[in-house]
């Protein structure tokens, strides 16, 4: 018999051990790793002006008696987006119907589509899927990964130091890299949002990782460390368009790279397969296929 619990305050740190282990459970990458929790309910949430409260009553908690074994979620970004966290790879057909029955009551509150990413590992929920009138789309969410077997040469051009930024300054270079600068309205956003990260369980000061230019944020990548599977992920990672095509933001993710290796992590993830992350030595880890319901 299984029972929904919305989640309460505490319930996200109860998720965030949920996909710690299933990662070791359940091998390569089938859920959420802990960058896209962390980053979603700080970063993602405050920049969509989406309250902690919001946040957490889109998520639906599947509990076997005491045994968490499903999260039915979102990142808050109001763009119908949801996703299945699972504890293994066969599910009951029962706790299937209840989750998207749950996705059905999600998109009618919401007043929008849903735009669901399955794991190509879990055929039983793409099988439901179909069966429910989602399309898959023509687009996927791939994860890519770096093996850690060797120290990276993670020297900076003259000119440029580590070091660290207020959230502000950091917040302004994120703007300027993401290309969102010339909205002023979003500057007080990001600079509340990268607040809240950094007091976020799993944020690592050291392992937020800075490169200065006259004292000034130019590039960052910020590394979310998982010691019991022992890999990083990256969440977010950046440059200053007027500080491109120097090799700042690859540098700064292979010193990352080196501080969770010296503490005995074998991977770097990140959720990307743009060239970039390919020419630096990442490769295919796991894809989430998309799947659109229209709601009426």
């Amino acid at each position: 018999m299984y029972r929904r619990k919305k989640c309460e305050l505490d319930d996200i740190w109860v998720i965030r051990d949920f996909l710690i282990k299933t990662k070791h459970d359940l091998g390569e990458k089938v859920n959420w790793i802990i960058d896209r929790l962390n980053f979603t309910y700080s970063v993602s949430r405050i920049m969509n002006e989406v309250s902690e409260e919001a946040y957490r009553s889109r998520i639906t908690m599947y509990y076997e008696a005491e045994d968490l074994v499903a999260v039915l979620m979102t990142e808050g970004e109001n763009r119908g987006e949801a996703f299945i966290a699972v504890s293994s790879l066969e599910l009951d057909d029962t706790l299937i119907k209840m989750v998207f029955d749950d996705l059905d009551i999600m998109g009618k509150s919401l007043k929008q589509d849903i735009h669901l990413r399955i794991s190509t590992r879990l055929e039983s929920l793409s099988k439901e899927a179909i069966k429910r009138g989602y399309e898959l789309e023509d687009w996927s969410e791939v994860t890519t990964k770096l093996e850690l077997k060797e120290a990276f040469d993670d020297s900076l051009p003259e000119g440029y130091t580590y070091g660290q930024a207020s959230s502000r300054g950091s917040g302004l270079c994120h703007a300027k890299a993401f290309g969102y600068y010339d909205r002023s309205e979003l500057h007080p956003l990001i600079e509340a949002g990268l607040d809240k990260m950094k007091v976020m369980d799993d944020y690592d000061p050291e392992l937020d990782i800075v490169v200065l230019h006259n004292d000034q944020p130019v590039a960052f990548a910020t590394v979310w460390y998982d010691d019991l599977n022992k890999l990083g992920q990256l969440e977010p990672v950046g440059t200053h368009p007027d500080h491109r095509k120097m090799g700042l933001a690859k540098k700064a993710i292979y010193r990352g790279c080196n501080l969770i290796r010296q503490r005995g992590a074998e991977l770097m993830y990140v959720g990307s397969d743009q060239e970039f992350y390919k020419r630096i030595g990442f490769k295919y880890a796991s894809e989430d296929k998309v799947y659109k319901k229209s709601i009426k």
